[in-house]
């Protein structure tokens, strides 16, 4: 009300400065007062503090404000005040050389000739994070926007990204301009309701032209994306048990004994008598079983008093160890702090007697690499309730998020795939509509990698990852993928994902969806994580998976195929078995009772990776891991439109000298590939390259003490107090645990293997 009654009181020529929280140009709340001020050219500058050095001594030191100028006059108007825009954001591009720049640190900020200095309204003058107002005179801090870059940036909220550095600014704007964002509610003709379309037919990109694009991404540096449809991934977002509201339906192991459950794997099932059984297996009706065939053909489906899932387990009903009706099982509630990237096994409440800890045990080495190995949750859920919540949803398996989180963590964006399981409102799952499990791989891998994390860091400014922050991050669109991209991604990802029987689900899902040529490089990828295990095509554990395990995998996740086959077995036709599909044989042992239970029953081919059986979990290998995620990371600077320079900058701005971030967008590097290729055999400690893990005193860059820097061209006196930083706490944890930055380093080193060089 303070801020809007200022701007209503202003005169065409007149201007005001109001010192405000500085929510008011972030929080979701003041959007539409936000957007309004940016697009009719209002905003002069808004320079945000925190009170970390006590600026108002009786105020919070954690507080944020901000020095809001506004003008009553349009943008037109504005422009009249001064020199143009165009002309001092072109002249700015050209870079006035470290001299230049500081000695015009001493000018007033009214004279000196900066971005400061006669703004048209057009550009807004911007900086955030200053604890001192000397700050404002550190160009380095200070960038402008256009509306047109705010709406880019943030198209649903128009408010305004906060950025620590201009380099921030400028790399982030030119990633939005080749990668669009994952939901662009603003471009959506018709109501949109929680990322969701509301009325598919209304929905329509406003360029046809540009929404039937099916190009694909070049692998350049330059290479513009083509534009997304508004919602390119059909994304819809689910927090399905909240902590609080849902706390009724919650069971703890205690609670579930005595009332005659039993453990299996994560899952608390309740054996029912023999006459429960034979009246189980009479319902299991030739009706049902049509009814599931024509829901996985596409057909409409009825809806009944019985999920999805109970269907399912009515057609996998015809044995005597069935003991997964829905109205007997209670399956495990994921936490946030139960995942990590490409990990649903990273925390466990096994052996812990309290559940107030803000951490978990993680398993250890031996532990990941046993597939049957699952974690326990504290609570339990009724299958009823996942089915319910979970609607139309018919996979076997999940992609759920962490909520909290922050821009200072060692990693901000954590995503995984889950099991078919209960998730807390901390983690959220993302759900998608008519996209195929191919490319899934694809979208899980764009959500962990380093590009995306960095930019979400720019974005996010409180402790959650909520909705409205991740609908306008960019995401690449399925469209975006080529072949070759895929036959790239996929085996990496499934490498990652699927080291467990319990994610089996996903793995046939998508060898199912596979060609023969994407099945020949997910095949190459499972024999060298083999080899990399002594040579053995075996069960990591050296077991075969219970047929408990094996059970509730298929109960998880049937396929549409599955129950196709399933009920033309049932309708008595005689079904051919593909040999070169891993479902196959799955369905066989879905549909015989004698044999469903063993995952490798056919001894004569068990040793054969994916001829006729079902997809083995890879083997777990951290060193390996890393590296297929470091191939990832630099895959996607690629895809993303990063120059090698560009992705240094991400990784760390220590490893850039003062010439390198004058301009950020400028491909130049310093150091180029020939001194880094030919240091490749000394010692790390002894190497002159981005990788050497030498003290920072005596490396060639902008945080080096000017006196044992050896640079001819860094003259700055400040340069040691860049501002900017990206994954300090990933470095300085590795640094401790490997004795170098290990991510940067394999980062780095499968750039030049993607790029045939040192340089991209």
């Amino acid at each position: 009300m303070f801020a809007e009654r200022i701007r209503c009181l202003l005169s065409s020529a007149g201007r005001a400065g109001i010192i405000l929280p500085t929510g008011i140009a972030t929080d979701d709340t003041n959007k539409s007062f936000f957007a309004d001020l940016v697009e009719k050219g209002h905003l002069v500058s808004l320079f945000d503090f925190e009170n970390r050095e006590a600026i108002f001594p009786a105020v919070h030191r954690s507080y944020k404000f901000c020095l809001l100028t506004l003008t009553g006059g349009s943008e037109e108007a504005g422009s009249e005040q001064g020199a143009s825009s165009e002309r001092r954001v072109a002249s700015s591009e050209q870079g006035a050389s470290s001299e230049q720049r500081v000695a015009s640190s001493d000018q007033p900020l009214a004279t000196r000739h900066s971005p400061l200095a006669n703004s048209a309204t057009r550009h807004s003058l911007l900086a955030f994070f200053a604890t001192r107002a000397e700050h404002l005179r550190d160009l380095r801090r200070v960038f402008s926007l256009t509306a047109a870059d705010i709406a880019r940036i943030n198209p649903n909220t128009r408010t305004l990204p906060v950025f620590r550095t201009r380099q921030d600014a400028d790399l982030t704007r030119a990633i939005y301009e080749r990668v669009p964002v994952l939901i662009n509610e603003r471009e959506v003709s018709g109501e949109v309701v929680n990322g969701e379309i509301a009325n598919s037919e209304k929905g329509e990109v406003a360029n046809s032209e540009v929404a039937n694009s099916e190009t694909a991404i070049r692998h350049s540096p330059s290479a513009i994306r083509p534009a997304a449809q508004p919602n390119p991934w059909g994304v819809r977002f689910l927090a399905m048990f909240h902590m609080s509201n849902d706390s009724h339906l919650f069971r703890t192991r205690a609670e579930l004994e005595k009332e005659g459950y039993r453990l299996v794997g994560n899952r608390f099932v309740k054996e029912a008598s023999g006459e429960q059984r034979v009246a189980s297996s009479e319902k299991a009706s030739r009706e049902q079983r049509v009814a599931s065939c024509k829901e996985a053909s596409g057909e409409r489906r009825v809806a009944s008093s019985n999920s999805p899932l109970a269907t399912r387990d009515s057609l996998l009903a015809n044995s005597a160890t069935r003991h997964s009706s829905l109205a007997n099982t209670y399956l495990p509630l994921y936490e946030a702090k139960m995942i990590w990237h490409y990990d649903h096994r990273y925390g466990t409440y096994e052996g812990m007697d309290s559940r107030s800890g803000t951490q978990l045990p993680t398993p250890d080495g031996r532990q990941h690499a046993d597939p049957q190995f699952v974690v326990q949750p504290w609570y339990w859920v009724p299958a009823e309730e996942v089915a319910a919540r979970l609607g139309d949803w018919q996979r076997g398996w999940l992609l759920g998020f962490r909520d909290v989180t922050n821009a200072t963590n060692e990693r901000t964006a954590i995503f995984s795939l889950l099991p078919k399981v209960g998730a807390g409102h901390t983690l959220p799952i993302l759900l998608t509509s008519d996209i195929s499990a191919l490319h899934f791989p694809s979208l899980l891998a764009n959500l962990n990698v380093l590009a995306f994390d960095w930019v979400l860091r720019q974005k996010i400014g409180g402790a959650h990852l909520t909705f409205f922050i991740l609908r306008q991050l960019p995401v690449l669109p399925p469209a975006a993928y080529s072949p070759e991209d895929l036959r790239f991604i996929v085996p990496r990802v499934l490498e990652l994902t699927y080291t467990a029987w319990d994610m089996q689900p996903f793995a046939d899902d998508v060898w199912q969806e596979a060609d023969d040529t994407l099945r020949a490089a997910i095949r190459t990828q499972w024999e060298a994580n083999r080899r990399e295990a002594n040579g053995e095509w075996r069960v990591a554990s050296g077991r075969e998976a219970s047929s408990e395990q094996r059970v509730a995998s298929s109960e998880q996740g049937a396929s549409s195929e599955q129950r196709v086959a399933s009920c033309k077995e049932a309708s008595g036709e005689r079904r051919v078995a593909s040999s070169n599909s891993p479902l196959a044989t799955r369905d066989s042992l879905l549909a015989n009772s004698a044999t469903r239970h063993s995952p490798l029953a056919n001894s004569a081919t068990r040793h054969s990776p994916l001829a006729s059986e079902p997809l083995a979990p890879f083997i777990w290998n951290a060193a390996r891991r890393a590296q297929i995620r470091a191939e990832l990371d630099a895959y996607y600077a690629r895809l993303y439109g990063l120059t090698r320079k560009q992705l240094r900058y991400i990784l760390d701005p220590a490893d850039l000298t003062e010439r390198e971030l004058e301009d950020i967008l400028d491909p130049w590097e310093e150091r180029g590939a020939d001194s880094e290729v030919a240091s490749s055999e000394q010692p790390l400690a002894t190497r002159h390259s981005p990788l050497a893990p030498e003290p920072l005193a005596t490396r060639h860059s902008p945080l080096a003490p000017s006196a044992t820097r050896h640079s001819p061209t860094s003259h700055s006196p400040s340069a040691h107090t860049f501002p900017g930083e990206t994954f300090r706490v990933l470095k300085e944890k590795e640094i401790r645990q490997f004795g170098e930055y290990r991510t940067r380093r394999l980062v780095l080193e499968a750039w030049a293997r993607l790029t045939g060089s040192g340089n991209g």
